[in-house]
C-alpha cells in the first residue's frame, strides 16, 4: 500500500467538487491506497507520492517548496499554466495573421479562481481588482472570436491579462465540434 498526498492551496476546496483527481484518490482508495488530501502550507504528511493540484493559473512558490519532500511528485514542474506560457498560437498585434482569432483571458478557467481570491483579501487587493475590471478592454471569463486581427481592439492590444490566438477550430459545416 503506498500513501499518496494530495497537496492543495489553504483556500481550494476538493471534497465534493467535481475534479477529475476526485476520481482519482477514490480509484487510489479502492486500490487499497492511503490518500490524502493536504489543505495549505502547514507540514505535510510522509507520502510516497505526492500530486501538486492547487487550482491557479500560476502555483504559488511555498507550494512548489513542500514538493522536495517526496520520493515521486506529479504536477511538480506545470508551476505556470498561462496560455502565454505555452501556447503555440499567439498572434501579436501587426505580426501579419490574416485568419480569424480568438481573444481570451492569459489566465485558466478566465482567471475565476484568482478574482475569487482577490476578492476575500485585504480592502486594498479587492480596491485593485475592481480597478482592473473598470479598465478598457476588460473581458472577463468570455472568449471574443474576430475575423481578422484587425478587428481586434485596441485596449484589448494593450491589456496584458488577455492573449489574442489564431482560432483554428474544427467544424463539420457550420458547427464547431469538441473533443472530450
Amino acid at each position: 500500500m503506498k500513501h499518496i498526498v494530495i497537496l492543495i492551496h489553504d483556500h481550494d476546496c476538493f471534497e465534493g467538487t467535481s475534479y477529475f483527481m476526485g476520481l482519482m484518490a477514490e480509484a487510489w482508495r479502492q486500490e487499497g491506497h492511503q490518500v490524502t488530501v493536504h489543505r495549505g502550507l502547514g507540514q505535510p504528511p510522509q507520502g510516497d507520492l505526492a500530486v501538486l493540484h492547487t487550482d491557479f493559473t500560476v502555483v504559488p512558490p511555498d507550494y512548489l517548496a513542500l514538493l522536495p519532500r517526496f520520493p515521486r511528485v506529479i504536477n511538480g514542474r506545470v508551476a505556470d499554466i498561462s496560455k502565454r506560457s505555452f501556447s503555440s498560437q499567439l498572434v501579436t498585434h501587426g505580426d501579419g495573421w490574416q485568419g480569424p482569432v480568438l481573444v481570451k483571458n492569459n489566465l485558466n478557467c478566465g482567471g475565476v479562481r484568482e478574482a475569487s481570491l482577490a476578492n476575500q483579501g485585504p480592502l486594498w487587493r479587492r480596491a485593485l481588482a475592481r480597478a482592473r475590471r473598470a479598465l478598457p478592454g476588460y473581458m472577463a471569463g468570455d472568449y471574443k472570436v474576430f475575423s481578422s486581427a484587425q478587428e481586434v481592439p485596441r485596449a484589448y492590444w494593450a491589456n496584458r491579462d488577455l492573449v489574442t490566438e489564431r482560432f483554428l477550430p474544427e467544424r463539420r459545416g457550420e458547427l464547431y465540434c469538441l473533443r472530450t
